[in-house]
């Protein structure tokens, strides 16, 4: 025989069932899909109906300890969550300093690249973490100072008007990228920096074409002499097949700051703007122009340190001609026919 509760092969007569009750199942009915006999079906309902009251009690009772367990485990976390509260009063990050908590503050990326675009995020996510945070780092004006601007973030605006009193007085980061082809309000951004313009540490702009960066360099025209602080300028433009003149754009040429002219990105992509500048005080290059351009500015920058250079056409036609540069230590170049102009005898890595 099978015992009801546990199935296994025992004899009912010591189950726990009442002591008066005894009944018999064929075992194949439960172990195959074999029909009962209209003899047997009286009986297995009889087994079926025997232990609900020991089934209820026990329901009852499991229901009961259940509520008393959820008690219990309300309590407990009830416990933890108040010893939690009074750890953290004692948590070593609430002794930290707050200027050392803006330090870390500054060393956060607000800035990456996603898909060749340029994302920022504020810091302003550093004052969601709790009100003495918050407090230093609107106190922190580093901390504000670099500014993303693009054409298609049309938070732009709100964003550089909550940022800039932020910045108090030091120095600025811009980098303004244009990404499509409309002009309606592009350099109304750019403008509303232009006024701290003398606290330019930075300038980065990067235009999807050459109408583009025509339309942002009549912008700049008015910070001609108002750069004392500029001490790197990164201008990127979409392939252009004709270079500029270079006495065309005057606005960098009094930047007594300026080391570091950056005018074509890693990838050589058409002729690089050409701009007025102060090659002299020069320590950092990267362009691509003719040769003849190239070896005209090389011989105004005695001071470069790192250059990296391209160019289209042959040198044949330029002879002689000798460029020395005594501090050059990093040179990169497009074509290996230039080097026959150039002596450089502090050389490290071509």
């Amino acid at each position: 025989m099978l015992c009801f509760q546990c199935g296994a092969a025992v004899d009912l007569t010591s189950a726990r069932m009442p002591p008066t009750i005894s009944y018999s199942i064929r075992e194949e009915l439960l172990t195959s899909n074999l029909c009962p006999l209209d003899s047997e079906i009286p009986s297995i309902k009889r087994l079926l109906a025997d232990p609900q009251p020991r089934v209820e009690a026990l329901n009852a009772q499991i229901g009961g300890l259940q509520a008393a367990l959820a008690n219990l485990v309300r309590e407990r976390d009830d416990l933890v969550s108040h010893a939690e509260r009074y750890r953290a009063v004692l948590s070593p990050i609430r002794r930290v300093p707050p200027e050392l908590v803006a330090e870390v503050f500054r060393l956060v990326p607000f800035t990456r690249k996603i898909q060749n675009k340029t994302v920022t995020k504020p810091p302003w996510t550093l004052g969601h973490i709790c009100s003495s945070w918050r407090e230093t780092a609107l106190g922190c004006p580093l901390l504000w100072r670099s500014f993303t601007l693009t054409t298609s973030n049309f938070r732009s605006e709100a964003m550089i008007t909550a940022q800039l009193p932020r910045t108090a007085n030091v120095p600025l980061l811009v980098n303004f990228e244009w990404n499509n082809d409309a002009d309606g309000g592009a350099c109304a951004l750019l403008g509303l920096l232009l006024p701290h313009s003398s606290r330019w540490q930075s300038l980065r702009i990067r235009c999807h074409h050459h109408a583009a960066a025509e339309i942002v360099l009549e912008s700049l025209q008015v910070i001609k002499g108002r750069i004392s602080q500029l001490e790197k300028l990164e201008f990127f433009v979409g392939r252009t097949v004709h270079p500029t003149p270079s006495n065309k754009w005057e606005m960098f040429s009094i930047s007594p700051r300026l080391s570091e002219v950056l005018l074509t990105e890693v990838l050589w992509h058409g002729y690089s703007p050409q701009f007025s500048i102060p090659w002299s005080q020069i320590r950092n290059y990267r362009a691509v122009l003719t040769s003849i351009q190239q070896l005209d500015i090389l011989s105004k920058s005695p001071n470069l340190v790192g250059c990296s250079i391209g160019f289209d056409d042959a040198l044949s036609t330029h002879g002689d001609t000798m460029v020395v540069l005594p501090l050059l230590r990093r040179l990169s170049v497009e074509g290996s026919s230039i080097l026959d102009h150039i002596t450089a005898p502090s050389l490290e890595h071509l």
